[in-house]
């Protein structure tokens, strides 16, 4: 069963996220890390986006001393995304590997996409690194909040259960970062430029 205190704290938590949003205009995602900088103190905070036709995609990451947060949103160009479709918390001392990732192609994936606890997790195509976890770490996975109102009511049987949301484990995970350099610093990962495609 859930811990109350724990929930009553999450939600109290989300609360002041909804108020920082209302306030500044900022995304949900900008909104948590802001607070989060604040409240814990961050060593790395950072933002990549990637605006296509049909959806934006946006991602925002905090390294903290105990923990790496990442949040995925998308929406509609010109729509407001008012919860992330994508949320993990790591524990940094469940990273046991690290190393930078060549660039996808434009045209190839964006947003949340995994599989048997391979996910990658970005808002641009460059960038890359990808961390191996000594621990799977429990992730939140929303697919309709990627999808807003377009879906809603609309969703075919068949594919209900896939749009539901719920827990995922993630033991390896691909992220695009502003510098992977200064991340595999802060994470205490010597750089590579080595890896292997997912």
């Amino acid at each position: 069963m859930p811990d109350r205190d724990l929930m009553t704290r999450d939600a109290d938590f989300k609360a002041l996220v909804r108020a920082r949003m209302a306030a500044t205009g900022e995304t949900y995602s900008e909104a948590r890390a802001g607070l989060l900088a604040e409240r814990d103190g961050s060593l790395l905070q950072w933002t990549s986006r990637t605006e296509l036709p049909q959806i934006v995609v946006h991602m925002t990451g905090v390294l903290d001393a105990q923990d790496l947060h990442v949040w995925l949103e998308s929406c509609p160009p010109g729509g407001v995304s008012n919860a992330p479709s994508f949320e993990v918390t790591v524990p940094r001392a469940a990273i046991v590997t690290a190393q930078r990732q060549p660039d996808s192609r434009p045209g190839g994936s964006l947003g949340a996409h995994g599989w048997r606890g391979k996910w990658l997790i970005n808002g641009t195509y460059d960038r890359l690194v990808r961390l191996g976890l000594g621990q799977p770490c429990p992730a939140r996975l929303n697919p309709t909040a990627a999808v807003g109102d377009a879906l809603q009511g609309k969703q075919p049987l068949l594919l209900r259960p896939l749009l539901r949301t719920r827990t995922v484990q993630v033991k390896q995970l691909t992220i695009s970062v502003n510098d992977p350099d200064a991340f595999l610093a802060a994470v205490g990962v010597a750089a590579s430029t080595g890896g292997i495609r997912q």
